[in-house]
């Protein structure tokens, strides 16, 4: 069993037609009267298991009043305060309308959700016209009314509590075939409802009645002053036919008796008073017309307390759900293709002109040939002189002859010397094309790679550049989605937490408001009962003064006029005080026990 709040504050409301307990005693909030400080976990569990029998058709689980009881279903605050709250959400959820769904059938009801028959016309008199109405107001009180709106014959009520929708809404209820119902466990805000008087001056053997009635099951209401019975809108009795509650019947009693709801029996003649001046008896008057008896003042009935609708708090709407683009990547790198050089290509090598010997000019023309031959001449022309015969035929002979032979011998010495040249040239010539082409093809390999190497090492810092703005552009795409994410985040949580704060403040602002009211309603309470003592004490003050010199007088008289009239005084207030006592007791049962 939870343990119950210690420190709970205030008086739960009071509750009723007319400010009153079942037992006829008015509550008044802050009093420590049953009906007050019997609200702990015990009171709740039973009527919440009432209310689920009767709305649900089952059982309430201890998971289930544990639930209500702290508050976690939202119909109500934890503790005895949130009680009224979790009995409408029984009545209104989903379960128990799929329930009266079922077992709605048959007659003209008010939409099928109950069973019962829809209110129309004007409400019976003792019935609030706004919960008649009403057509979401189902106390046993009303529905039982729906269900016998206009019927007055007792074979008429018992068809109809046999029927099965007045079954289907107050299982096992029986008719005495006259004029009283028994709601055998059905019960109304967890107190079983019991045997109620449904008919008024019901007369079994004629099958009659005076209409509707809803009271106790002793004693049908009186005739009224005009009419036959409580069957008027007012205390005279005039009207439609319907019941009576204690409010109108208290009304009734007043009109009827004085001013006093506590049916003060009218005053009777005394005995005589023997000729001691106090009135047209023996004396000249009667004892009884001295002095009114005491009427005390209408009892305090306070005013009911309503309690507001429980505070609902508005439900909380997400944000939209965080979006994010996708990142989309850069256009791929397009590096250029590498040319490749125009192939190397060198002037073949020419070869020279064929070699080709001295001609005779050639020859003669040689230095060294001119040489040798002016000096072989000029010895032979030496040699004819020493001998003589220098123009002789010999010696003229002879120089021709070595001219010819020097020829002959220096034409090859002049052949040789010019291949030798010749052949010197081309090697010459070929070694230097050689050598040329050898440098030109070193110059283009190195030119070709110097192409390449600065071709590859472009590529590659193109790359890394492209790799790293790539890389940059991610980075702020994911810091920048980050950011917004956490700014999403976080402005998320400031609206949620400023949600959660002006609930709040509703909450404590509405819990403030209603405990003003409540001490208002409970201040006001309490200075009307106080003032209606006050006003109760004043008058009962001067009329025990009054009485007091009465009964001093009639000491005297009484003591003048000797035995008999002493012991008819005694017979006389005898049967004042026994009728008022019973009119005390006729009250208590009409108005104390009636219920609403």
């Amino acid at each position: 069993m939870p343990t119950i709040p210690t420190d709970f504050t205030g008086d739960p409301p009071v509750t009723g037609d007319n400010g009153s307990g079942s037992d006829g005693v008015p509550k008044i909030p802050g009093q420590d009267l049953p009906e007050v400080i019997d609200h702990d976990f015990e009171e709740a569990r039973d009527q919440l298991r009432a209310a689920y029998r009767k709305h649900l058709g089952r059982e309430a689980s201890d998971e289930e009043i544990q639930g209500w009881w702290t508050g976690q279903y939202g119909w109500g605050p934890q503790g005895i305060e949130g009680l009224p709250g979790w009995l409408r959400g029984i009545e209104q959820s989903p379960e128990a309308q799929a329930r009266r769904g079922t077992q709605a059938g048959g007659g003209d009801t008010d939409g099928g959700d109950t069973g019962v028959p829809a209110r129309t016309g004007e409400p019976p008199p003792g019935y609030d016209r706004d919960k008649w109405n009403n057509p979401d107001h189902h106390t046993t009180k009303y529905d039982v009314a729906a269900f016998l709106y206009g019927l007055t014959k007792p074979s008429d009520i018992a068809a109809m509590v046999q029927s099965p929708a007045f079954q289907a809404r107050f299982p096992g209820a029986t008719f005495n075939g006259k004029d009283k119902i028994d709601f055998g466990s059905n019960l109304e805000d967890g107190v079983p409802v019991g045997v109620i008087d449904v008919l008024m001056q019901a007369d079994e053997g004629r099958n009659t009645s005076a209409g509707l009635w809803w009271g106790d099951t002793v004693n049908d209401p009186a005739p009224g002053p005009t009419g036959t019975g409580p069957t008027g809108t007012g205390p005279t009795g005039t009207g439609a036919t319907g019941g009576w509650t204690p409010d109108t019947w208290a009304a009734a009693l007043v009109n009827a008796q004085g001013g006093s709801p506590l049916l003060n029996p009218a005053a009777t003649p005394g005995p005589p008073s023997m000729g001691y001046g106090m009135g047209p008896g023996g004396g000249g008057g009667t004892m009884g017309q001295m002095i009114t008896p005491y009427n005390p003042l209408e009892t305090y009935s306070p005013v009911p307390y309503t309690p507001p609708a429980p505070f609902q708090p508005p439900a909380y709407q997400g944000a939209t759900p965080f979006s994010q683009e996708n990142y989309t990547a850069a256009t791929p790198l397009q590096q250029d293709a590498y040319q490749a050089a125009t192939p190397f290509g060198q002037d073949p090598y020419a070869a020279a002109a064929p070699f080709e010997g001295p001609t005779a000019e050639d020859m003669a023309a040689d230095p060294s040939y001119q040489f040798r031959l002016q000096q072989g001449q000029e010895a032979l022309e030496r040699s004819g002189a020493a001998r003589g015969v220098t123009n002789t035929g010999g010696t003229l002979r002879d120089i021709l002859d070595y001219g010819q032979q020097a020829a002959s011998q220096e034409y090859g010495n002049i052949y040789g010397r010019q291949r030798d040249v010749y052949d010197l040239n081309e090697r010459n010539r070929f070694n230097a094309y050689q050598a040329n082409y050898g440098n030109a093809m070193d110059a283009y390999v190195m030119n070709e790679q110097n192409r390449a190497g600065a071709f590859d090492a472009n590529a590659a810092n193109r790359y890394r550049t492209y790799a790293m703005n790539e890389d940059n552009r991610a980075g702020a795409f994911d810091t920048n989605a980050a950011n917004q994410y956490r700014a999403y985040m976080t402005n998320e949580a400031n609206r949620a937490g400023a949600f959660d704060r002006n609930v709040g403040t509703a909450r404590d602002a509405y819990a403030m408001n209603e405990e003003n009211r409540y001490r208002g309603y409970t201040t006001n309470e309490i200075a009307r009962l106080q003032q209606n003592q006050e006003a109760e004490n004043r008058r009962s003050g001067a009329y025990g003064t009054n009485l007091g010199a009465y009964e001093r007088q009639q000491q005297q008289g009484l003591r003048a006029q000797g035995q008999g009239f002493d012991q008819s005084f005694r017979n006389w207030q005898q049967q004042y005080y026994q009728g008022r006592q019973n009119a005390q007791d006729t009250y208590n049962r009409m108005y104390g026990l009636s219920t609403t």
